[in-house]
């Protein structure tokens, strides 16, 4: 939660606490974000290790990120695309465009 406190706009929200049975006010983000890497498998042994290669993920809205994945996990290339070509891919067979985290949000 430190992150979001420090680069996310938090809104108060109440919520009713099971524990104490009481209503108590949360902090919660605006806008929740996710971020990670694109594992990808099926490669040429002998040039990636175990057929494995990945590719780290910026910060983006969990929106973004829950598309994105869904997608990767359908998504399959007879050739490895570079990152910004597998985004590119992504963007225009969902027509949706990722929402980067911007530093500047607040």
């Amino acid at each position: 939660m430190n992150w979001y406190e420090e680069n996310v706009p938090m809104i108060e929200k109440p919520h009713y606490s099971i524990g104490t049975h009481e209503n108590i006010i949360v902090r919660i983000p605006e806008t929740h974000y996710a971020c990670g890497r694109i594992d990808i498998r099926g490669l040429d042994e002998e040039e990636y290790w175990s057929g494995c290669h990945e590719y780290s993920v910026g910060i983006m809205t969990q929106t973004s990120w829950n598309k994105l994945s869904s997608w990767c996990r359908a998504f399959e290339s007879e050739t490895l695309l570079t990152y910004d070509q597998l985004i590119e891919n992504f963007e225009n067979d969902t027509n949706y465009k990722i929402e980067w985290f911007k530093n500047d949000i607040t």
